[in-house]
């Protein structure tokens, strides 16, 4: 028993420098991985704002057009938003058409109002 512990413990002993060069070597990556996330994130928002953008454009131009929209595209729409003027700080001409086509209406009160124009327009056709 003695022998097996003796065993261990050298083992141990010459395994901790190893553990410890480990250990920096995780450090630093991380270090270096979030260096790299950051970059990463500052060349990709162009994209983003592009894409956003975009979207947004032609969501409002269909919701002006009166094409019928489904909870999920409306709600996917409001995300959109959220993320070009909360996260990517972007305060553009989309921001404006965004609040003259909708407004300062919460999500589900802009899906009542424009369920009823779409029934609307539905009666009358």
């Amino acid at each position: 028993m003695r022998g097996k512990l003796k065993k261990w413990r050298y083992i141990i002993i010459k395994m901790t420098p190893l553990v410890k060069e480990l250990l920096e070597l995780v450090i630093t990556l991380s270090a270096f991985s979030g260096i790299v996330v950051g970059a990463v994130r500052y060349l990709l928002k162009p994209i983003r704002i592009t894409l956003c953008k975009d979207y947004l454009v032609d969501f409002l131009a269909e919701v002006e057009l009166g094409i019928p929209k489904d909870l999920t595209q409306i709600k996917r729409a409001f995300e959109k938003y959220d993320i070009y003027i909360k996260d990517l700080k972007q305060n553009t001409y989309v921001e404006e058409r965004w609040k003259e086509v909708i407004g300062d209406k919460k999500l589900y009160d802009f899906v009542r109002e424009f369920n009823n124009k779409q029934v609307k327009t539905i009666i009358m056709k």
